[in-house]
């Protein structure tokens, strides 16, 4: 089942943003992952600044999508559902410990990929607004290179993936493929939204989620839309 997207999309040469009402999706769950996340976030400690770093391996059902008709050449196609799989994803969420320095709006980035490894390019250059100004952000595994890496001489890149550079702490994660990272994402934005359920920001009630996504990932929330 599904609710209307209302959307609000600014671009430009690297990047999409995004306000959306998240797809209704099956319900995932979030468990939460002691010990420092694999992702580089900044070269200074972000507690003194009142903020926690988390993170959280979710797991789910995700469907991907397939073509209902013939392409066309203005690029607006019909899609349905095709298949399901389960999932095990990661979240990194960096928010304010006190709720009273929150300011409402949670950023949920869609971790880019182009260098074979996940990478938060939105957070690097927003970094410091956010933290000023009481945002919350969330960086998703939305992309199976960023799992497992590159697995054929055609891929974008080699990098370090998470099962590459820490197998016993992210073995257990499960991408069953990039054609589900739409439905994906869409989850990872209601575990966000529905904090009455899922605790993924601690003690805080976000007022407004906003989709991000830099190059390859823009791309994909292009499509996304």
């Amino acid at each position: 089942m599904s609710r209307p997207i209302k959307i609000r999309v600014l671009s430009g040469i690297l990047g999409v943003f995004l306000m959306v009402d998240i797809v209704q999706a099956d319900n995932p769950t979030a468990v939460a992952v002691a010990g420092k996340p694999l992702l580089l976030l900044s070269g200074f400690d972000l507690t003194p600044f009142g903020f926690a770093t988390e993170e959280f391996f979710v797991t789910g059902t995700a469907t991907s999508y397939k073509l209902a008709e013939a392409v066309t050449a203005d690029g607006k196609w019909n899609v349905v559902p095709a298949e399901s799989a389960p999932y095990v994803t990661r979240i990194v969420v960096v928010r304010p410990t006190d709720p009273k320095k929150f300011n409402g709006t949670v950023v949920v980035e869609w971790l880019n990929v182009s260098a074979g490894q996940d990478s938060s390019p939105g957070w690097s250059m927003s970094h410091r607004e956010f933290l000023r100004s009481g945002y919350a952000y969330v960086g998703v595994s939305a992309q199976k290179v960023g799992i497992d890496g590159v697995s054929s001489p055609g891929g974008i890149a080699v990098g370090s993936a998470l099962k590459k550079q820490n197998p016993e702490r992210y073995g257990s994660l499960n991408h069953p493929g990039d054609s589900f990272s739409f439905d994906l994402y869409s989850q990872a934005g209601r575990l966000v939204r529905e904090t009455a359920v899922n605790k993924v920001l601690g003690p805080l009630a976000p007022k407004r989620v906003l989709a991000v996504g830099e190059s390859q990932s823009a791309v994909f929330l292009t499509t996304y839309i």
